[in-house]
């Protein structure tokens, strides 16, 4: 598939079929992920993909919990967005497997560190979910966790080690047959792009 074909196809997906994807072809995605560029070379980045449903559903039910807190927080002020966001967060649109992205935090790092780290793995992850398209998967970016406590009921969930910090995460998996992505306007390039 062309780069610029999975660029226009890509869009998130909020309810999968009840089908796991197979692991191999997730080492596949996040081999192509970790290929993205980092600073200084860093590769700062840990991914943990939980696919075991009882993890997966505990994770599901303190994210569903963590978004209702916040749902009056977002910056979305579209009534049609929060209900459909709140109710993915329900259940994770069934997504069979939920990727988490996190960095190791080292003790006295300079402050442009943590920053750098983001973008690094905000970079492998979009290189992670345009793979994901050419394997006719979808993907749903995962945000919202709710600061500090919420982030150690996560770990704790998942076992991570203390100096693992929470970057993002995304839901992967077969999008259900006649999903229909929600249509969202983007802004205009004269509104994002300036040349001085």
């Amino acid at each position: 598939m062309k780069l610029q074909l999975a660029i226009d196809k890509r869009s998130s997906v909020r309810s999968f079929e009840r089908k796991k994807v197979p692991r191999n072809v997730i080492k596949k995605l996040v081999a192509n992920g970790v290929k993205a560029p980092s600073a200084c070379n860093s590769q700062p980045w840990i991914f943990y993909c939980i696919d075991n449903k009882v993890k997966r559903d505990k994770i599901s039910k303190l994210l569903h919990g963590i978004y209702f807190e916040l749902q009056d927080q977002l910056v979305s002020k579209s009534s049609k967005v929060k209900n459909v966001a709140l109710e993915f967060y329900d259940d994770m649109g069934d997504a069979q497997s939920v990727v988490f992205a996190f960095r190791k935090r080292i003790k006295g790092e300079a402050e442009y560190v943590k920053p750098n780290d983001i973008a690094s793995i905000s970079c492998a992850i979009e290189n992670i979910m345009l793979s994901a398209v050419e394997k006719k998967l979808g993907t749903c970016f995962v945000g919202s966790f709710g600061g500090e406590e919420n982030e150690k009921k996560l770990k704790k969930i998942l076992g991570n080690k203390k100096d693992e910090e929470l970057i993002s995460a995304f839901v992967i998996g077969y999008p259900m047959k006649g999903h229909i992505p929600l249509k969202r306007d983007k802004k205009k390039i004269s509104e994002v792009l300036k040349f001085k």
